[in-house]
């Protein structure tokens, strides 16, 4: 052990051992080292730390048994380095004993948590509207299926509501898509300040939304359709723009698939055109 290039120790309530190679990586001279556990060298957190504790315990019982980890690795000088740790148990001078091998794999991690931490960076991109940085219609068909799904199992109803601005080529024809987009904005922030945290809103295309409210019965969805109409219409916009919103509301019911669900509330929303915007409609499901 003396000549291997990886730190190797031996412990029992404290390192007994640790070879030249270790005491160099981890800046520790024998007499220092001897004083530390084997948890004093690594930092967990805390469930992580009882489950390596108890089996501490079980290997300086006699257990033999091996494990891997991959841990951060406190040296001396507070420095931390990722180590693969491997630990199992030895029968030296007449007692039980573990025994640790750590290898620096720092890179290795580092460079795989970068590029986990790029995936998750470019999915969320990929599942947001560019625009107004909520979810975007993939979002949305996701979600919508996962509630439908929870509804077929659990028998929970909820409700869709769908809302799009009203003559909103209008407003880009004579004011500009910049103001447009402002306009488009604006909306998004007046929704999310009064929906409630657990209804998912997304960006449908274009001016379109969609609101899924979860627990949600068609009476309260069209009290909060309302709200948010009213919202809408009396709201400051650039250039006292007059922006109104025109909404379509259905329940989900038993057989509901991702498309009738969105035909349903678009029926509402065409319903609600039609009566002379700035509205809401309702699409009830048959029961």
């Amino acid at each position: 052990m003396d000549s291997v290039p990886s730190i190797i120790g031996l412990y029992r309530e404290k390192i007994i051992y640790v070879n030249p190679y270790g005491l160099q990586s981890l800046g520790y001279s024998e007499k220092e080292i001897a004083e530390l556990s084997v948890l004093d060298l690594i930092e967990t957190r805390e469930e992580e730390r009882a489950f390596i504790l108890e089996n501490t315990k079980r290997r300086l019982n006699g257990e033999y048994f091996n494990e891997k980890y991959v841990l951060k690795v406190k040296k001396k000088d507070g420095n931390i380095f990722w180590g693969e740790i491997f630990a199992t148990t030895a029968f030296f001078k007449n007692k039980w004993t573990g025994v640790i091998i750590v290898t620096d794999v720092n890179e290795r991690v580092v460079n795989e948590t970068k590029l986990l931490k790029e995936k998750n960076i470019y999915k969320k991109l990929a599942e947001l509207d560019g625009l107004t940085k909520i979810p975007n219609r993939r979002s949305f068909d996701k979600k919508l299926a996962d509630c439908l799904n929870i509804s077929t199992l659990k028998g929970i109803r909820f409700s869709l509501i769908m809302f799009d601005i009203d003559e909103f080529k209008k407003i880009n024809d004579t004011f500009g898509h910049q103001i447009g987009d402002t306009v488009l904005s604006e909306i998004v922030s007046l929704i999310e300040k009064n929906i409630r945290k657990d209804d998912f809103f997304a960006r449908f295309g274009g001016e379109e939304f969609m609101i899924i409210a979860l627990n949600t019965r068609l009476e309260k969805a069209v009290e909060l359709a309302e709200k948010l109409r009213f919202n809408i219409a009396v709201h400051d916009f650039p250039l006292k723009i007059n922006v109104t919103c025109s909404f379509g509301v259905t329940e989900s019911k038993p057989g509901d698939t991702n498309e009738n669900m969105i035909y349903k509330a678009d029926m509402a929303l065409y319903k609600a055109k039609e009566r002379g915007k700035n509205r809401v409609r309702t699409f009830k499901p048959l029961t």
